[in-house]
């Protein structure tokens, strides 16, 4: 009995020695059949321009308005594409309630995922936030409906604010519909809307620059 163990102690280690020596290589993508480009109006910039510290509120919340600008998507051939945004500031919001001109509003509550920082002061002071509202888009030239969905979930009608952690995406569908629509040019108008925090605590002593910015990028569906 004991001759017997040892053979099979000694087969088992060497079999043990000897598995496997081999790895795989995986190569790997997706042949599509057209492309899609994303681009901004007025080059991609917001600018609120030169905004007066003197007649804002040192304690509460100052809304600074909302301005336009419209994202356009072309496709070389009827594609469906998504979008989702990601905070490249998020380190400098400060969740406020901001109010949208549509009459919407982000609040400090809700703010975590659809606010975008602002940038801060030269003391590192978070300067406030701003959101992105997605309505009314166009396919082709014909009115759609605006669609968005987490990366996980189901499509819903809607996208009211951009979700800024890229979690979520949006995209187009015929009208009354939940599907995502091919379209070979797709536009998206954005409503940017801010505010920032009272002057007490920014405490800014010089010339100070908003500094939001967010990177938009395409899904292929």
């Amino acid at each position: 009995m004991k001759k017997l163990l040892l053979v099979a102690l000694i087969a088992a280690a060497t079999s043990s020695a000897m598995a496997a020596p081999t790895t795989t290589l995986q190569v790997k993508g997706a042949l599509i059949m057209s492309a899609c480009v994303p681009n901004l109006s007025n080059g991609g910039v917001v600018d609120y321009g030169n905004i007066g510290i003197g007649g804002m509120s040192a304690t509460d919340t100052n809304q600074i308005g909302s301005k336009d600008i419209t994202l356009t998507i072309t496709c070389d051939a009827p594609s469906k594409v998504a979008f989702t945004m990601m905070d490249d500031r998020s380190d400098s919001l400060h969740a406020l309630e901001v109010e949208s001109a549509d009459g919407a509003s982000s609040t400090s509550a809700s703010a975590v995922g659809f606010e975008f920082g602002l940038g801060k002061t030269a003391n590192n002071v978070n300067i406030g936030a701003y959101n992105v509202r997605v309505s009314n888009a166009i396919t082709d030239g014909a009115n759609a409906a605006d669609i968005s969905k987490t990366t996980s979930g189901t499509w819903k009608n809607g996208v009211g604010f951009m979700d800024s952690t890229g979690g979520a995406i949006a995209t187009a569908a015929a009208t009354g519909t939940l599907t995502p629509v091919a379209f070979t040019t797709g536009v998206f108008p954005m409503q940017i809307s801010a505010a920032i925090q009272g002057t007490d605590v920014l405490a800014i002593s010089d010339d100070t620059i908003l500094d939001g910015q967010a990177t938009i990028s395409l899904v292929y569906l």
